[in-house]
């Protein structure tokens, strides 16, 4: 069964995809469509804050008639954010997201 590692080790080795929490969603949604993913990590220095997804777009921006211009991220991302580590089996993580019903599941260096 191949780890979380061994997946990672042959994806692009594009920078992390990551925001300060101050960030608009708008700034959020822009950095998103630029790189073709649904999620941007929110950060504060080496400290993951949260993680801000097209669902929390939809459901807690667009639904509630916020705009994303001025709108923090720290606002509406998900701050109860579920992690995994590089040694764990892609079978784990799949049993993880469908039991918690995730999309996204980060994955965190055993030093944080």
């Amino acid at each position: 069964m191949p780890t979380v590692a061994d997946i990672l080790s042959k994806r692009d080795a594009r920078s992390l995809a990551s925001l300060s929490p101050t960030a608009t969603v708008r700034d959020a949604l822009q950095l998103m469509a630029d790189r073709n993913i649904g999620s941007v990590l929110i950060m504060q220095g080496e400290a993951l804050l949260g993680i801000f997804t097209e669902r929390d777009y939809a459901r807690k921006l667009a639904l509630r008639g916020r705009t994303s211009m001025d709108t923090p991220v720290r606002d509406v991302m998900t701050a109860s954010v579920l992690c995994v580590r590089p040694n764990q089996t892609s079978e784990q993580c799949m049993q993880i997201m469908t039991g918690k019903r995730l999309r996204h599941l980060p994955v965190v260096e055993e030093d944080g």
